[in-house]
């Protein structure tokens, strides 16, 4: 009866011939989240807050395997690991609202195939979805902003194509060592989007993204920074838009896969002249006026 607050997880231990639905467990769990198990292995959490980290509900439910989880409106993220190495489960369901997910929260999930992720999302950490081999549609898989340009966005789905949106300039780093958001999974990238409304590749934005195959760039961008694809040794397919001005040193420095003649190196030099350096070393200088003497 629904009067019954609290059912020890234990409670039907062994019990395997219930009906999948059976209300196998019940409670309360850090007071203000609620819990509810079912014979089938559905898990449904309600209750307000972030979700703790260290996937606790395996011993809150007395160590049944969760099939299926059900998150209901009011909790907004899951912490880290929280439903780390369920090797059973299959399906999560996310309400609108739900905002982030934490470091390896679905670590070792092998068998999760089905996963919604809400467009109130903002937050996935870069591992959330490590080791889910199972995932068969393309999902969101890491996501964020940048620290300093919150009006940025990324994200990179389990197929591989990381997207960049939002308005004005990604982080321009002077050093190779900056830490894109992205940096520890460039080797799962093998596509680019940059969307319109972004006016820069920064530097060393793409560097050793080794299994990058091809990238899209948009009308509003005017520029591409040092090493920004540099020893993106797989990299065959990039088209430079008309729009760009001016591609930093070593821009494309190690991609010998380029299989069509792609602009590598664009500038002035000085008020009236522009070069440009194509993929198979032809230099084009043009303008008016003298080239500048060397001394």
């Amino acid at each position: 009866p629904d009067s019954i607050t609290d059912i020890d997880p234990n409670a039907f231990y062994q019990c395997g011939n219930l009906e999948e639905g059976t209300l196998v467990g019940k409670g309360v769990y850090e007071e203000k989240f609620r819990w509810e198990m079912t014979g089938g292995g559905t898990l449904t959490l309600s209750g307000e807050g972030v979700l703790p980290g260290n996937s606790p509900w395996y011993q809150v439910t007395g160590g049944r395997d969760l099939v299926r989880v059900i998150i209901e409106k009011g909790i907004t993220g899951m912490g880290v690991r929280s439903f780390s190495r369920n090797e059973h489960l299959v399906k999560v369901e996310l309400p609108d609202g739900f905002l982030s997910i934490g470091e390896k929260a679905f670590y070792g999930c092998l068998s999760l195939a089905d996963i919604n992720i809400p467009d109130s999302v903002v937050t996935i950490s870069y591992d959330a979805f490590e080791g889910c081999s199972g995932l068969k549609s393309p999902i969101p898989v890491a996501m964020g902003t940048f620290e300093t340009k919150e009006n940025i966005r990324w994200k990179l789905d389990s197929e591989g194509t990381l997207t960049i949106s939002g308005q004005g300039e990604m982080d321009d780093p002077p050093y190779s060592g900056y830490s894109y958001p992205w940096n520890f999974i460039r080797k799962d990238i093998k596509k680019v989007i940059v969307e319109e409304g972004i006016i820069n590749v920064g530097n060393y934005a793409f560097q050793d993204c080794v299994n990058l195959v091809s990238a899209e760039l948009p009308q509003s961008l005017t520029r591409i920074g040092e090493y920004a694809f540099s020893r993106c040794a797989s990299l065959t397919d990039i088209e430079i838009p008309d729009s760009v001005e001016s591609i930093g040193n070593g821009a494309f420095e190690g991609c010998t896969s380029l299989g069509t003649v792609t602009t590598v190196g664009k500038g002035t030099w000085g008020d009236n002249l522009w070069w440009e350096l194509d993929s198979e070393g032809t230099l084009v200088i043009r303008g008016q006026g003298q080239m500048e003497e060397s001394r």
